[in-house]
Protein backbone atom coordinates (compact mmCIF):
# COMPACT_ATOMS: atom_id res chain seq x y z
CA UNK A 1 0.00 0.00 0.00
CA UNK A 2 1.41 3.60 -0.76
CA UNK A 3 1.53 6.13 2.33
CA UNK A 4 2.54 9.75 1.97
CA UNK A 5 3.70 11.15 5.22
CA UNK A 6 5.03 14.47 5.68
CA UNK A 7 8.82 14.52 7.07
CA UNK A 8 9.15 15.40 10.85
CA UNK A 9 11.83 14.00 12.13
CA UNK A 10 15.60 14.65 11.21
CA UNK A 11 16.05 10.81 9.40
CA UNK A 12 13.02 11.84 7.55
CA UNK A 13 14.38 15.09 6.46
CA UNK A 14 17.69 13.12 6.18
CA UNK A 15 15.80 10.67 4.12
CA UNK A 16 14.68 13.34 1.81
CA UNK A 17 17.88 14.63 1.45
CA UNK A 18 18.83 11.20 -0.14
CA UNK A 19 15.85 10.62 -2.17
CA UNK A 20 16.81 14.24 -4.12
CA UNK A 21 20.14 13.78 -4.11
CA UNK A 22 20.00 10.24 -5.88
CA UNK A 23 17.31 11.96 -8.48
CA UNK A 24 19.93 15.01 -9.28
CA UNK A 25 22.25 12.48 -10.43
CA UNK A 26 19.96 10.48 -12.57
CA UNK A 27 19.14 13.85 -13.74
CA UNK A 28 22.43 15.29 -14.63
CA UNK A 29 23.31 11.52 -16.19
CA UNK A 30 20.16 11.31 -18.28
CA UNK A 31 20.67 15.09 -19.44
CA UNK A 32 23.92 14.47 -20.09
CA UNK A 33 23.46 11.76 -22.55
CA UNK A 34 20.47 13.78 -24.36
CA UNK A 35 23.21 15.88 -25.06
CA UNK A 36 22.18 18.94 -22.58
CA UNK A 37 24.69 21.11 -21.16
CA UNK A 38 25.16 20.12 -17.68
CA UNK A 39 26.50 22.69 -16.44
CA UNK A 40 23.30 25.08 -17.27
CA UNK A 41 21.49 22.31 -15.42
CA UNK A 42 23.56 22.88 -12.51
CA UNK A 43 23.37 26.99 -12.70
CA UNK A 44 19.75 26.87 -13.32
CA UNK A 45 18.16 23.79 -11.26
CA UNK A 46 20.43 22.52 -8.59
CA UNK A 47 22.11 26.02 -8.13
CA UNK A 48 21.31 25.47 -3.86
CA UNK A 49 22.60 23.27 -1.89
CA UNK A 50 20.14 20.50 -0.43
CA UNK A 51 20.55 21.81 2.65
CA UNK A 52 19.38 25.38 1.48
CA UNK A 53 16.35 23.26 -0.25
CA UNK A 54 15.21 21.81 3.22
CA UNK A 55 15.42 25.19 4.99
CA UNK A 56 13.10 26.55 1.77
CA UNK A 57 10.62 23.72 1.70
CA UNK A 58 10.03 22.79 4.98
CA UNK A 59 7.25 24.52 7.06
CA UNK A 60 5.95 26.89 7.47
CA UNK A 61 6.45 27.56 3.70
CA UNK A 62 6.39 23.97 2.29
CA UNK A 63 6.09 20.34 3.18
CA UNK A 64 8.58 17.99 2.40
CA UNK A 65 6.81 14.78 1.93
CA UNK A 66 8.18 10.79 1.73
CA UNK A 67 6.39 8.20 0.08
CA UNK A 68 6.56 4.85 1.09
CA UNK A 69 5.32 1.28 -0.70
CA UNK A 70 4.75 -1.78 1.93
CA UNK A 71 6.97 -0.16 4.02
CA UNK A 72 10.10 0.76 1.68
CA UNK A 73 10.79 4.48 0.86
CA UNK A 74 10.52 5.23 -2.71
CA UNK A 75 9.72 8.93 -3.28
CA UNK A 76 10.12 12.15 -1.77
CA UNK A 77 8.43 15.51 -3.21
CA UNK A 78 7.83 19.14 -1.77
CA UNK A 79 4.92 20.24 -0.63
CA UNK A 80 4.17 23.57 -2.36
CA UNK A 81 5.77 26.72 -1.13
CA UNK A 82 5.76 30.18 -1.09
CA UNK A 83 2.41 29.94 -2.34
CA UNK A 84 -0.61 31.43 -0.73
CA UNK A 85 -3.57 29.95 0.20
CA UNK A 86 -6.00 32.07 -1.11
CA UNK A 87 -5.38 33.51 -4.46
CA UNK A 88 -6.95 37.55 -3.68
CA UNK A 89 -9.54 38.27 -5.84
Amino acid sequence: MLKIIQAQTPEHVQQFQELVAEYKAWDIQMSGKMGSDVDTLLDFYYKNSLRELVAELSPPNGRLLLASFDGQLVGAAPGCAGYPQRLPR
